[in-house]
C-alpha cells in the first residue's frame, strides 16, 4: 500500500528554491511507494505546478499572500493552522520549510513527522517547535553538524541534499537564449530578489569593481529573478550607469539557459541552506563562486573547482577581481566542472530521501 506523505511549505511558485526542491522530489520519488500531497500555506502558482500537477494532490492553504501577511499569521496558534488545513490522516507529515509550516506541523499528534531546514536557523528562533519533531533534516552536512552542536540529539538529526533533476535542467538549458552577450565574460546569479539574497550589496560591490580602472572591464553580470528588492536594485543600477554591464532579466521560468551561457555562477546571499541554483550551475558544468554560506564548502569541494569567499563586500570584490582578471584560472575551472558535474546528479539523492521517509515511518 502506498504511503500518504504530506509536505507543507510557505509558497509553491517560481523563483523559490524550496518550491523547486519540492517539485523535484515530486517528479522523482517512487510513485508506486508514495502518494504525495502538498500544503502551500500561501501562494500556489498553477503554471509552476503544471509539470507535476498529475503527480500530487494539493491541499488548499490561505491561497494568497501580501507583504507582511506572514507576520499576521504568526499570531495564529500552530494547532489552529493544523486544524484548519489538515483534514485527513497521513502516514508521514513533513514540514518542508521553517516558519509557519514548522509551527503548524509541530502541533500534530502524528508521530511520523520530520522538519526540513533549508536555511539554517542560526538564532534558533523556532527551537521550541523543532524540539517537538522526532527528526530534523538539513540540506547539507554542515547544517546537521550545527544542529548537533546546538544540543539536538545526533540520532534526531540528518541531512539530505535537495534532489535536482538534471534531465529537466539540461533539456531546458539547451533552449535558445533571447539575449546576446556583449562582453567576453559573463557572471550569472539566479535568486529571488529578497533581502536575504543580498542583491543590493552585490550591485554596490559591482559599482566598486567597475570604478577601479585596473580591473578587466570586459565583463557583464546577469541577474535573474524577481522579488521585493527588484525595483531598488534596478534603480541603483540605473543611477550608477551600469545598465550595459549589469543586466536584470527579472523572473524567468527557465533560468537554466542563462546559467548555461555564463562562465561563472556566483552565490552572494547573506544566508543559504545549500543554494539550489548553485547546485544547478554545477550540474550544467558551470564553475561556482560563493560566499561562505552553508553548503558552499561542500559544493566547491565536490566540484573540484570554483571559489569560496568571505560574506562581505570586500571579500566579494576581491573574488571578482581574482576571477575576472585571470582568464586562465576560469578556463581551468570550466574544464574541471565539465567532468565533476555528474556528482550532483539525482540518483543517490533520491535513495537518501526515501531512506529518511522510511525511517520516519518507523517512529512510534
Amino acid at each position: 500500500m502506498k504511503k500518504k506523505v504530506l509536505f507543507s511549505l510557505s509558497h509553491f511558485e517560481y523563483s523559490n528554491g524550496v518550491s523547486t526542491a519540492l517539485r523535484s522530489i515530486i517528479q522523482n520519488i517512487d510513485k508506486e511507494k508514495y502518494e504525495i500531497h502538498i500544503l502551500p500555506l500561501y501562494k500556489y502558482d498553477k503554471d509552476f505546478a503544471k509539470p507535476v500537477k498529475n503527480m500530487m494532490k494539493v491541499k488548499k492553504g490561505f491561497g494568497f499572500y501580501f507583504r507582511g501577511f506572514d507576520k499576521i499569521v504568526n499570531f495564529i496558534p500552530g494547532w489552529l493552522l493544523y486544524k484548519k488545513f489538515v483534514k485527513e490522516k497521513f502516514d508521514i507529515e513533513i514540514s518542508f520549510q521553517i516558519g509557519a509550516p514548522t509551527r503548524c506541523f509541530a502541533s500534530s499528534k502524528n508521530p511520523h513527522r520530520a522538519c526540513w531546514m533549508h536555511t539554517f536557523d542560526e538564532k534558533m528562533k523556532q527551537r521550541k517547535y523543532y524540539e517537538k519533531y522526532p527528526l530534523m533534516v538539513t540540506v547539507a552536512r554542515v547544517g546537521r553538524d550545527k544542529l548537533v552542536k546546538a544540543g539536538f540529539q545526533e540520532n534526531g538529526c540528518d541531512y539530505c541534499y535537495n534532489i535536482i533533476d538534471e534531465d529537466v535542467i539540461i533539456q531546458k538549458s539547451n533552449l535558445p537564449l533571447d539575449y546576446k552577450r556583449k562582453h567576453k565574460m559573463v557572471i550569472v546569479t539566479v535568486a529571488r530578489m529578497d533581502p536575504d539574497k543580498a542583491y543590493l550589496r552585490y550591485v554596490r560591490t559591482l559599482e566598486k569593481y567597475f570604478n577601479d580602472e585596473k580591473n578587466n572591464q570586459d565583463v557583464e553580470f546577469w541577474l535573474v529573478g524577481g522579488g521585493s528588492e527588484f525595483e531598488n536594485v534596478k534603480k541603483f543600477v540605473k543611477e550608477h550607469h551600469m545598465e550595459e554591464r549589469v543586466i536584470l532579466f527579472g523572473k524567468k521560468d527557465n533560468p537554466y539557459k542563462y546559467i548555461k551561457n555564463a562562465d561563472i555562477y556566483f552565490c552572494v546571499s547573506y544566508r543559504e541552506g545549500f543554494s539550489t541554483s548553485a547546485q544547478e550551475a554545477a550540474i550544467l558544468g558551470i564553475p561556482v563562486m560563493s560566499v561562505n554560506v552553508d553548503g558552499a564548502n561542500e559544493l566547491i569541494r565536490d566540484a573540484g573547482c570554483g571559489l569560496e569567499v568571505g560574506n562581505s563586500e570586500e571579500a566579494i570584490l576581491r573574488a571578482l577581481s581574482k576571477a575576472i582578471n585571470n582568464e586562465t584560472l576560469v578556463e581551468e575551472w570550466k574544464n574541471v566542472a565539465t567532468y565533476s558535474k555528474i556528482k550532483f546528479y539525482k540518483f543517490n539523492r533520491i535513495k537518501k530521501l526515501e531512506s529518511i521517509l522510511d525511517r520516519v515511518q518507523k517512529f512510534t
